[in-house]
């Protein structure tokens, strides 16, 4: 149950976001979909694991599974996109779709199977939970495999786009400023793909574990739930802290989210922010307009009064 409510804020609070973005940033369409995922995903297992809903497992087994495979690939379009502000796709980005048509053409076969052999299917992984990976329901390859490879391939999307954050925030130390704006976008950006790293951990140790041990012990599968479930608890709870995320940056502009923050406090900074003051005080027009004061050059800089002072 401690899954169960983050899981329906979630796809609250990602109803929300796309609702608040898509109109202005096309690129809200990945991560809503992420969320979705991740909400549905863990959704499905809560009923499968607790209900074990035989009419719901044979409506959901195997037909969204293609889907998963887009997961992975919609991360890193919107890691790398809201970096690069951007929403436009190269020819090879759609290279990373590659491994949802392949599961979909695998599995397609699958969705006209009556439904009667599908609540067999579902019925025998109820009574034998271990028969999910003996069970085949694609003709290109085993079936199981996608069940080991989904958690292994979102894993290492969000750990490549931690290194993608990783060699950003490198760069944009060597800036004397960056907006209000990167500077949100880029705390959001490093907790959620840290925290969809984590839970794909877990989830790929589960998966492994499972495959070839069996079931883990009740104490050890307790405590990665309530890991798991603390998680997702962390997502909405970061969302509505960040309202600039959730509505969209153009709600907040009487906030002037493009505003410039000094960046480092240590002496090449401050002499390059002196050389850009200098720079601005000596133009002749400025020094020919009798209204030139401290306001005018935090204005020309984008930067506040008070750091025009220090």
């Amino acid at each position: 149950m401690i899954i169960f409510i983050p899981i329906l804020v979630l796809l609250l609070l990602s109803s929300l976001m796309i609702l608040n973005n898509f109109s202005i940033n096309r690129n809200s369409i990945y991560i809503f979909s992420v969320l979705v995922y991740i909400s549905l995903n863990f959704l499905q297992n809560f009923f499968f694991v607790n209900y074990s809903n035989r009419f719901l497992m044979a409506i959901i087994l195997g037909h969204d599974l293609p889907l998963f495979f887009l997961v992975g690939p919609f991360l890193y379009l919107y890691t790398r996109n809201a970096l690069a502000n951007t929403t436009k796709l190269s020819k090879i980005d759609y290279l990373h779709f590659l491994p949802f048509f392949v599961s979909l053409t695998s599995i397609f076969p699958y969705y006209f199977e009556d439904y009667d052999a599908k609540l067999k299917i579902a019925q025998f992984i109820i009574e034998d939970p271990s028969s999910l990976f003996k069970i085949n329901l694609s003709w290109l390859y085993p079936s199981k495999i996608n069940l080991l490879l989904i958690p292994i391939l979102i894993l290492c999307y969000s750990l490549y786009c931690l290194c993608l954050l990783w060699r950003y925030n490198s760069k944009s130390k060597r800036q004397i400023f960056i907006t209000y704006k990167e500077k949100t976008t880029l705390k959001w950006l490093l907790l959620i793909n840290c925290i969809i790293a984590l839970l794909h951990i877990i989830y790929s140790y589960f998966t492994i574990h499972f495959y070839f041990n069996g079931s883990l012990s009740l104490q050890e599968k307790s405590l990665l739930t309530y890991f798991m479930g603390f998680l997702l608890f962390v997502i909405p709870i970061v969302l509505l802290n960040s309202p600039e995320i959730l509505y969209g940056f153009h709600k907040f502009k009487n906030n002037n989210t493009s505003k410039k923050v000094f960046r480092k406090v240590d002496h090449e900074s401050s002499e390059m922010l002196t050389a850009s003051i200098l720079e601005v005080v000596n133009k002749k027009e400025n020094l020919l307009n009798p209204n030139f004061d401290i306001d005018e050059i935090g204005k020309t800089l984008n930067i506040d009064k008070q750091e025009v002072l220090y």
